[in-house]
């Protein structure tokens, strides 16, 4: 993704993340708002890709 764009979708994130009607809808539904920076949610995409793919793997499942 072009890093303009990637600074600009971090920043709106950020500024979501405090506002209070926005944390009560995702509690409302169940969720734990947990907005990371980019190199957060990269690291923890591909630490859960990493799983997944061990699980994958162990179980001897084929991913097509």
């Amino acid at each position: 993704m072009n890093p303009e764009a990637v600074a600009r979708w971090a920043s709106a994130l950020k500024q979501i993340a405090q506002d209070p009607k926005w944390v009560a809808g995702n509690a409302n539904f169940g969720g734990i708002p947990h907005v990371l920076s980019p190199a957060e949610t990269e690291k923890y995409v591909s630490q859960g890709a990493a799983i997944y793919a061990d699980l994958v793997a162990r179980a001897g499942l084929q991913v097509n």
